[in-house]
């Protein structure tokens, strides 16, 4: 008899810090970044992640707990984002160092896809995060100092 897990559960082990997803496959990822994007002003969270093309399905669960741990170190509730995130290729190849504790390959050059794993943040969501706010272009976001439920 299999057992699977149903998508809360997913988001649940995603904002643990009990427990950690991997993958030997080396790569190298940035900060997380709150933005609006397109010409629909479609609010994200995304990463950008440097990886070998065939080990970007992989990294979609790294990928994921990287960006719902840091909205729980900030106090957001991990269901403000889509749980499946869009990925978008950047640049076709490019070189990076190996990131990943668990890679054999770690600390060495690599070339790979630059991709974009992108989260979209739902409307009802929205009460947490602020964009334009001073200094910063209109586009860019952060989460709010002091959230509100709405």
């Amino acid at each position: 008899m299999s057992e699977e897990l149903t998508t809360a559960e997913l988001r649940e082990m995603a904002s643990s810090d009990y427990f950690t997803f991997g993958t030997s496959a080396p790569y190298a990822m940035g900060d997380v970044v709150i933005e609006k994007v397109g010409f629909g002003s479609i609010p994200m969270c995304w990463v950008r992640v440097n990886c070998r093309e065939q080990d970007i399905r992989a990294l979609v669960p790294v990928v994921r707990q990287k960006v719902f741990r840091f909205l729980a170190a900030a106090g957001v509730p991990d269901t403000v984002l889509q749980f499946s995130p869009r990925v978008g290729e950047i640049r076709r190849r490019e070189r990076f160092v190996d990131e990943n504790p668990s890679s054999p390959s770690r600390g060495k050059n690599k070339f790979g896809a630059c991709s974009r794993f992108s989260f979209e943040i739902v409307p009802s969501g929205l009460g947490y995060f602020e964009f334009g706010w001073r200094g910063s272009t209109w586009s860019r976001g952060r989460v709010r100092k002091e959230t509100t439920d709405e």
